[in-house]
């Protein structure tokens, strides 16, 4: 089983757009992080909770995001501390489809297999309804 993860309005608000409409450098400023115009940048609050228990569970989690800012997706995620709970990374413009059919190729994992999560109120729901 693959769970895949989505970036923008899934694990992260980057102040109600994606994080390709930020403003870089960004900062650490305690639990948020703050782009070049002060745009604050934050996980939801159950993503770490959830990854953690995924990952204690030794389920393997992949990103893919269709982002046009791949580098500042990363250096997001570093700033989060969240890199480390991700086995596999597909982060690039273009289609789902195509972040599939790698991670399909990289992993041997069938596409029935795989968990796609996107949306933070999904994600917010199944997590409490998993616990």
């Amino acid at each position: 089983m693959l769970f895949v993860f989505d970036l923008d309005f899934t694990l992260w608000n980057c102040g109600d757009t994606w994080c390709d409409h930020t403003s870089p450098p960004y900062r650490r400023c305690s639990s948020v992080v703050r782009d070049a115009m002060d745009r604050k940048i934050s996980l939801y609050p159950e993503v770490v909770a959830m990854l953690e228990k995924l990952k204690n569970q030794r389920i393997n989690m992949a990103v893919a995001s269709r982002t046009y800012a791949p580098e500042w997706a990363d250096e997001l995620m570093r700033l989060f501390d969240i890199r480390k709970y991700f086995d596999h990374f597909e982060i690039y413009p273009g289609s789902k489809l195509a972040h599939f059919k790698s991670l399909h190729a990289k992993t041997g994992v069938k596409y029935r297999e795989m968990v796609f999560l996107m949306m933070k109120s999904a994600i917010s729901r199944r997590f409490h309804n998993w616990e």
